[in-house]
Parts: structure tokens; C-alpha cells; sequence
């Protein structure tokens, strides 16, 4: 994603959430520009880059369809990892770490699948095919770690049978080493 350079995205983080907050709410085009094109701050941003030009209900479109949709969907992630992380909070011992890390490999999952649904965008079959190629990647790296994460808690539980007289040796352990 490239960086926005437009009259709204040069605002300070500040009004910029105003302005989105405004948005969520339903607040007209007409009364956004005539509210930001009255602060001072906002005349002087406009005087520095854009020759004094007011910010237009166009630029507020724009942002609506740009920036605006970024920080939706910003929010949305903020709003996601702050829930896995109550729910980290509320959950303790290994139960709990093990709900958390069935929901994020779930969340993970669901991520790539989102992006390999996407695929169908790229028109360009190069792009394509190394878009492709790092989802796949993800999606391997995902599996390894799950699939290590189950050897290591089978060993643990393997480990605790023998200290519990659960499980005998098994032969080929059982010997001298040579």
C-alpha cells in the first residue's frame, strides 16, 4: 500500500480520526469540509502543500473510498486482537493456551484463505503465480508449526507417563547405548 499524500491524509493522526469518527456516524460531505476547512491547523496544512486550495466535498469522497476504508479496516484488526487477547486473559493455565492457539491458528488460516480467495484480481499471471507462491509458503509454515507444537506436547505427555510408572521403556530404549 503506498502512502496517501492527499489533502485529508496529510492531517494530523488527531483530526484524522475525528473526521472517521464523523464519517462512521453519518455525517454529511458539506458539513466535514466546512468543519475542517475552519480549523487552524487544517488552513495551515492546505497553505503549506496545496496553495491555500479548501478541502472539497470531492476530497472527502475520495478519502471515503481510501483512506477512510483503510482505517475500517484497521479498526476491525484492533477490535479482533484486543478480543483474542480478553480471552487470553480470561482463560489461564494450559486449556487456555490451548484455545488461544487453536482461535490464532484458525485467524491465521482464515487470513490466507482470505488472500488466496483474492487471487482471481491479479490479472498480471506472474504476479499471480508469486502471490500464489507466498500464500503457499504461509500456509506450510503454518502447518509446520502446528504439527511441531503437537510432537513437542506428545513428548510432554510421554515424558509424564514414565515419571508416572504410565509407560514402560520401549524396547529399543530399553538397552545399554553403544
Amino acid at each position: 500500500m503506498r502512502a496517501r499524500t492527499g489533502k485529508i491524509a496529510r492531517l494530523p493522526d488527531a483530526l484524522r480520526e475525528q473526521l472517521n469518527q464523523r464519517l462512521i456516524n453519518g455525517a454529511r460531505a458539506k458539513d466535514l469540509v466546512a468543519w475542517l476547512n475552519n480549523i487552524p491547523e487544517v488552513k495551515a496544512i492546505l497553505a503549506e502543500f496545496f496553495g491555500g486550495k479548501p478541502i472539497r466535498e470531492q476530497n472527502i469522497s475520495e478519502w471515503r473510498a481510501g483512506g477512510y476504508q483503510d482505517w475500517l479496516e484497521n479498526s476491525e484488526s484492533r477490535l479482533r486482537v484486543l478480543k483474542i487477547a480478553a480471552e487470553q486473559e480470561a482463560l489461564s493455565g494450559d486449556r487456555g493456551r490451548d484455545v488461544i492457539e487453536r482461535h490464532t491458528e484458525f485467524v491465521l488460516a482464515a487470513e490466507l484463505a482470505e488472500k488466496l480467495e483474492s487471487l482471481h484480481k491479479i490479472k498480471n499471471g506472474d504476479t499471480r503465480w508469486r502471490r500464489f507462491q507466498k500464500i503457499s509458503l504461509e500456509l506450510a509454515r503454518l502447518r509446520d508449526a502446528r504439527t511441531r507444537g503437537m510432537v513437542i506436547k506428545l513428548r510432554g505427555l510421554k515424558f509424564a507417563a514414565r515419571q508416572f510408572g504410565l509407560l514402560r521403556p520401549s524396547p529399543a530404549n530399553s538397552g545399554p547405548q553403544k
